[in-house]
């Protein structure tokens, strides 16, 4: 009996010992490798949704607005295009798309600034007005921009430049004035218009292009 007593204590410390160990290993190793793993699980299985539209207005002629949307919501794609002519004639056209063009296009013009373009104050004359809206959430972080503006093509190419007189009390009196000019011209506004209404499949383009025509025939008639 008093033999066995040492060697009982000895394996229940063993014992305890080992469990000690793997109590460590538990906390400090797997545990921590399981919580990176549910992180980064978490990442996978959030919703990815991507969403962009164009809203145009019209303030005279045969229609009276159009509107281009685009979403993504976890890789499954759709399109549609809406006109409506002035006197109440409307029609949309929808595409489902299999392919990763919708977030191509949001990569695209989120390297352009398309979430930091300002809105631009109305060009004289205009007759269109445009409102971009862009939002997305991508691994449970979301965010939204939208912005309008007028005459695309005037600010991409003759918005003309911005000049400031500089005054430099280093410099001898004939040079103390220096005029320094920056481009207004931005063809960030004209692109985006573009990409829009060229974007799509042949079949969606087609059926895009006979709903405008067919809207237009009814207006007019």
């Amino acid at each position: 009996m008093k033999s066995f007593l040492p060697r009982a204590l000895r394996d229940a410390g063993i014992v305890a010992v080992t469990l000690l160990f793997l109590y460590g290993a538990w906390h400090y190793g797997v545990r921590g490798d399981l919580g990176k793993f549910g992180q980064v699980q978490g990442v996978l299985d959030s919703r990815s949704e991507l969403h962009l539209s164009m809203a145009v207005e019209y303030a005279s002629g045969p229609l009276i607005a159009e509107r281009y949307e685009m979403d993504d919501v976890d890789g499954k794609s759709r399109v549609a295009y809406t006109i409506a002519g002035r006197n109440g004639v409307k029609a949309t056209v929808h595409d489902t798309l299999r392919s990763v063009d919708v977030p191509a296009f949001f990569d695209k013009a989120k390297a352009e600034g398309v979430k930091e373009l300002p809105s631009k104050p109305r060009v004289n004359g205009a007759t269109e007005s445009y409102a971009i809206r862009v939002a997305s959430t991508i691994g449970g972080v979301s965010g939204s921009h939208a912005f309008t503006f007028t005459s695309p093509q005037f600010w991409a190419t003759k918005a003309g430049h911005e000049y400031h007189i500089v005054l430099s009390k280093d410099k001898p009196v004939p040079d103390i004035l220096t005029l320094k000019g920056v481009s207004l011209n931005d063809p960030r506004y004209l692109h985006l218009v573009q990409g829009f209404e060229s974007f799509g499949t042949p079949a969606f383009k087609a059926a895009k292009a006979r709903a405008r025509a067919d809207v237009l025939a009814k207006t007019h008639a």
